[in-house]
């Protein structure tokens, strides 16, 4: 499915003078146009070479050799301003005991800054003023009139800082360039060097950093998938004897990024180390909620990001294929939108991915959330989504039309609320949203209801009714569906408005229509009748579904399954508790159809994301 990712090397042309022999002159860095990738080496170098802790100058120089031929190698720093980078390790005060940055400018206004071995010569002359910078190099410390007071935000780069203004795409808030490449370290290599406790950086209780991470061990019968920082979401997807498992976490930069994992039926991991999916998406753009669809070829993992988009702020919908063995095709942004003015639309999550096999084609259908409106009104919230067809390069793609605006007339009429789910069966995708009828008087009540859409090669849809309306229902995020042997399940949360405390579930044949009574299937209430948090969401083991949720427990969320047969029979008269104490991440869940379900989910733990996952047998 994943063709090979086409990679570019700068053509460098060289003009030689014939005419007349003349030595040869190297153009000089122009250090106002590469302001920005200059000061991105710099924060590299300081990320990676502690000036502290260099023996001698030579060592500091050593340190950020690499780093700035790394740059110049991918392009992202000239080759004419090589030199110019590496000023700010061979011009500091690195390796130098007791010397200081001396800025000094003569009357005519010309510099003659330097590093001094010793503070008191730093003193003013009749020809010149002199001061000590408090910054370690003389290109961060020193400027045209003097020595450098940085502040940040006011559109200067100056000293330390990388970047001016703060909390743009490209400029974090502390004015510090976010740079996607990750620091030259030996951090990934497979051997634990000096300086780290674990190698491969990522993986269970090791950090993107090599540092041992704070997540305690889990329970007996839990696989440790990540110790990731705090706020992770997951997905998973399932193909053949595969698992893909996904989540965020903070890898090289400020914001999360999308990684993934590969791990067997058994849940041993497959990959010796995770994948930073996400890799290539804007720079400063938060990656959250990821999910996977998969087929014979390989998986597609989605995603939602939002961060700063130069002076407003932007919300955007990726997606990325890994073939089988796990190698990553091209990124695409699906959509991008910058929220700005009196009427705004969005994107948000969560995501939806499934396989969608229409004749000729290699394609996966992608959902999300869009949303929009004006200041006076009025508001909407729909599903989106695009059909990305992978025979294709870049794939090709199509708009689908699922949900319900434009809105067809006056009330009362439907209108979805969320994201759509999406599964697969045989040549039939069925996509499954919240959507309510709101009535045409007051007090304007909305009954609420699981409507299904069959999804065609040109993006057309056909609409059925899963669970018809249910007055004084409410819902619990978009409901969840898998594809059986025979039928598909849709399952969701009801209850009264705002508190959803019944798990439901429909039968649907493909192409057809539901096959059990209207409202559902009842499979579980809540204990004690408390809120349902993520969920349900639910897999198909070769058997039985498996349906699990989160609803709020004593101590933190507690994730629950039941069992449902291929007949509707539900083979759990009490909800199996799988784990306690987690967020409010939704879980995630997939199989790879040998009678058990992998779960997977997040708990907190001190300050940081335990991403987990239980292997569930299906009986």
């Amino acid at each position: 499915m994943c063709r090979p990712v086409a990679r570019f090397a700068w053509a460098i042309v060289v003009a030689l003078a014939v005419m007349a022999p003349a030595a040869a002159a190297h153009a000089a860095c122009d250090t106002t146009a590469n302001a920005v990738s200059l000061a991105a080496t710099r924060h590299l170098i300081d990320g990676a070479c502690d000036c502290a802790a260099a023996l001698k100058p030579s060592d500091h120089a050593k340190c950020a050799r690499p780093i700035v031929a790394a740059r110049v190698a991918n392009g992202a720093l000239p080759k004419t301003c090589k030199s110019e980078a590496l000023k700010h390790a061979t011009k500091s005060i690195c390796g130098r005991p007791g010397a200081v940055v001396c800025c000094r400018v003569k009357g005519n206004g010309k510099t003659s800054h330097k590093v001094a071995k010793d503070p008191a010569t730093c003193v003013d002359t009749p020809t010149l003023t002199a001061c000590i910078s408090s910054y370690d190099s003389v290109p961060s410390g020193c400027s045209a009139s003097g020595c450098v007071s940085p502040v940040c935000g006011d559109g200067v780069v100056e000293g330390p800082e990388g970047c001016d203004p703060p909390n743009t795409g490209t400029c974090d808030e502390n004015c510090q360039p976010l740079v996607c490449d990750p620091p030259v370290t030996n951090c990934g290599n497979g051997v634990v060097d000096a300086g780290e406790t674990c190698e491969p950086p990522g993986v269970g209780a090791c950090d993107w950093t090599c540092q041992t991470a704070t997540c305690s061990g889990g329970g007996p019968t839990e696989i440790d998938v990540a110790c990731a920082a705090d706020g992770a979401t997951v997905g998973a997807g399932a193909r053949g004897a595969q698992y893909l498992l996904a989540w965020n976490d903070r890898t090289y930069k400020s914001v999360a990024d999308i990684v993934a994992r590969r791990f067997d039926p058994d849940g041993d991991a497959v990959d010796a180390a995770a994948t930073v999916v996400s890799e290539g998406a804007p720079c400063g753009g938060d990656n959250s909620q990821p999910a996977v669809g998969s087929d014979a070829s390989g998986y597609v993992v989605g995603w939602y990001a939002n961060g700063p988009y130069g002076p407003i702020w932007y919300a955007a919908i990726y997606a990325r294929p890994f073939d089988a063995a796990g190698n990553g095709g091209a990124i695409d942004q699906l959509v991008l939108r910058t929220p700005f003015g009196m009427c705004q639309s969005s994107v948000s999550g969560p995501i939806s991915v499934a396989p969608t096999p229409l004749a000729g084609s290699e394609a996966f259908a992608v959902v999300w959330m869009d949303s929009g409106g004006c200041v006076f009104g009025p508001f909407y919230r729909d599903a989106a989504g695009t059909l990305l067809d992978y025979a294709d390069d870049p794939p090709a793609r199509t708009t689908l039309d699922i949900g319900y605006f434009p809105l067809p007339g006056p009330l009362p009429q439907p209108v979805a609320d969320g994201t759509a789910s999406l599964a697969t069966l045989g040549a039939d995708t069925l996509a499954v949203i919240h959507a309510f009828v709101q009535d045409d008087s007051p007090p304007y009540a909305s009954g609420h209801f699981v409507s299904g859409e069959w999804l065609a090669a040109d993006g057309t849809t056909t609409k059925l009714s899963v669970s018809s309306r249910q007055p004084g229902i409410g819902d619990a995020g978009a409901p969840g569906i898998a594809a059986g042997d025979a039928d598909f399940l849709v399952v969701w949360a009801d209850g009264p408005v705002d508190a959803a405390t019944d798990i439901r579930a429909m039968r649907v044949a493909p192409g057809g229509g539901a096959l059990d009574p209207d409202g559902g299937l009842l499979l579980a209430t809540t204990n004690g009748g408390a809120s349902v948090i993520g969920g349900p969401v639910v897999a198909f083991d070769g058997s039985v579904w498996l349906v699990a949720w989160t609803e709020v427990g004593v101590a933190g969320n507690d994730l629950y399954a039941v069992a449902v047969a291929t007949d509707g029979t539900v083979l759990d008269a009490t909800p199996r508790l799988l784990a306690s104490g987690l967020g409010n991440a939704t879980p995630a869940i997939a199989s790879a159809g040998d009678g058990r379900s992998l779960v997977t989910y997040v708990r907190p733990n001190g300050g940081k994301s335990a991403v987990r996952a239980q292997l569930v047998d299906g009986q």
